[in-house]
C-alpha cells in the first residue's frame, strides 16, 4: 500500500518538484557565477592602466575616510587595491575611523559592520517561495478534491502526510542545502585565500540559520494550508501573514531592540548602540542564536500541529474557514495575539518617547492596544466561526418557523 502512495505522490508532484529543483540549482549557479565574475572583474580593473591613471590624478578621491572635511589618503595605490580586494568590506558602527579597522581580520568585531560588494546570496526570496510551497502542498489537494482520492487508498493519513513531505519538501530542502554549501565552497575555490576575510565556521553558521529560517516559513505555510478550507479565507490568511512578516518584520525587530535596551537602561528611552536584526544570507555577521532557536522550536511545533490536524480533517467541512473544530478557538486567539503584538511593537518607541514623566499617556497607550485587540478579535471570530454561526441562525429561524406553524395549526 505504501508503494502505491509513493507512486501517486510521484505522479502528482514529480514534474513540479523536478522543475523546482532545477530552478533552485540554476539560481545558485547564477549567483555564484555572478559573484565570482564580479570579484575578478574588479581585480582586472584595478590592474588596468585606466584605473592607475585615475588614481594618480586624484588620490584624495580614494581616501580611506574623512576626518571632518580632511581626507585620510591611502599610503599607496597598492594599499588601496589590497584593501578593496577583500571579500567583505568593513565599516565602523560608531565614531571609529576606518583607518583603525584591519580588513584582513577573519574574526567578527561587534563595533564593525561587514558587507560584500560581490557575493550576494539573497536568500530572502526562498522564505517566500517555501512558505507558499508549504501552503499549497495541502491547500490545493483540498480544493481540487484530491484528498478524497488519497483518503480512499486504504492507508493511514500519517503515511500520506509523510509521503507528501518526502515527495516535495525533502528534495527541495535538499537542493537548497546543496546550493548553500556550493556557495560557500565557491568562495574558497575561486577567490584567493588571503582575500577571504571570514572564517569558515561563520559561513557555515549563517548558512544554517538561513536554512532554519526557511524551514520556519515552510512550517507556517504548511500549518495554514492544512487547516484552511475556505478559498478566500485561506488565500487571504496566507497573503496577510507572509506580508506582515516581510514588510512589518524589520520594524518589529527594531522595536524589540528598543525594548531590550530600555530594560537594560532602567526604562529610560535610549537609542541602542547596535541593532539586532534578522539576516538570512550567508554573510559575515554574528547571528542572534536565541532567535533562530526560537524559529526552529516553533517550526517543529507547527509541523507536529499540522500532522495532528491532518488526522482530523473532514471532507464534509471542506468549505469552512477552519477544517478542524477544535482548532478554531486557538487560531482565533493566535491571530488576535499576533495582530496585537504587531500593533504594540510598531507603537512602542513612539510611546516610549512621551511616556517618561507623562503618566497620563499610559492609559491612552494601553487602551489603544485593548481596543485594537477587541476589534481584531471580533472580526477574526466572525470569520473563523462564520459557518457555525450561520448554521445556528438558520436552525434558530427554522425552529421559530416550526413554532409559528404549530401555533397557527392550534
Amino acid at each position: 500500500m505504501n508503494v502505491q502512495v509513493k507512486e501517486v505522490m510521484k505522479e502528482r508532484y514529480g514534474k513540479v518538484v523536478l522543475i523546482g529543483v532545477i530552478l533552485i540549482a540554476l539560481y545558485y549557479i547564477f549567483v555564484i557565477q555572478s559573484g565570482i565574475s564580479n570579484w575578478h572583474s574588479e581585480q582586472q580593473y584595478y590592474q588596468s592602466e585606466e584605473f592607475v591613471q585615475l588614481y594618480n590624478e586624484d588620490p584624495e578621491s580614494y581616501a580611506r575616510d574623512w576626518d571632518n572635511e580632511t581626507p585620510i589618503p591611502y599610503d599607496s595605490i597598492e594599499h588601496y587595491i589590497k584593501d578593496q580586494s577583500y571579500l567583505y568590506d568593513s565599516y565602523p558602527l560608531g565614531s571609529q575611523l576606518v583607518t583603525d579597522i584591519d580588513k584582513s581580520q577573519k574574526t567578527l568585531d561587534y563595533e564593525t559592520g561587514y558587507s560584500s560588494m560581490t557575493m550576494f546570496e539573497n536568500a530572502q526570496i526562498f522564505l517566500v517561495i517555501f512558505f507558499f510551497i508549504g501552503f499549497l502542498l495541502f491547500f490545493i489537494d483540498l480544493k481540487t478534491n484530491f484528498n478524497t482520492f488519497l483518503f480512499s487508498l486504504g492507508t493511514t493519513r500519517t503515511q500520506i502526510f509523510k509521503e507528501k513531505l518526502k515527495a516535495v519538501a525533502l528534495p527541495l530542502f535538499g537542493i537548497l542545502l546543496v546550493g548553500k554549501l556550493a556557495f560557500i565552497a565557491s568562495i574558497y575555490i575561486f577567490i584567493p585565500n588571503q582575500f577571504v576575510n571570514i572564517q569558515l565556521s561563520t559561513l557555515l553558521l549563517t548558512a544554517l540559520y538561513g536554512y532554519v529560517a526557511t524551514f520556519f516559513f515552510f512550517a507556517w505555510g504548511m500549518f495554514i494550508g492544512t487547516l484552511s478550507g475556505n478559498l478566500i479565507f485561506g488565500s487571504g490568511m496566507a497573503l496577510a501573514f507572509i506580508s506582515s512578516l516581510i514588510f512589518l518584520g524589520p520594524p518589529v525587530i527594531m522595536q524589540l531592540t528598543y525594548v531590550k535596551d530600555n530594560f537594560h537602561y532602567h526604562n529610560d528611552y535610549v537609542t541602542p548602540s547596535t541593532y539586532f536584526s534578522l539576516n538570512f544570507d550567508i554573510d559575515k555577521y554574528s547571528p542572534t542564536a536565541i532567535v533562530y532557536l526560537f524559529f526552529l522550536a516553533i517550526g517543529v511545533i507547527l509541523l507536529f500541529a499540522s500532522w495532528r490536524a491532518y488526522q482530523h480533517i473532514s471532507l464534509e467541512n471542506s468549505s469552512q474557514t477552519i477544517l478542524v473544530d477544535k482548532y478554531r478557538l486557538p487560531i482565533t486567539l493566535l491571530i488576535t495575539a499576533y495582530s496585537c503584538f504587531i500593533i504594540w511593537s510598531l507603537n512602542y518607541s513612539a510611546a516610549l518617547t512621551i511616556l517618561p514623566g507623562k503618566p497620563r499617556y499610559v492609559s491612552y497607550f494601553i487602551s489603544r492596544i485593548i481596543i485594537s485587540g477587541l476589534i481584531i478579535g471580533l472580526v477574526t471570530y466572525g470569520m473563523v466561526y462564520f459557518v457555525p454561526i450561520k448554521n445556528k441562525i438558520r436552525g434558530w429561524r427554522e425552529k421559530r418557523r416550526q413554532a409559528k406553524g404549530l401555533s397557527i395549526g392550534e
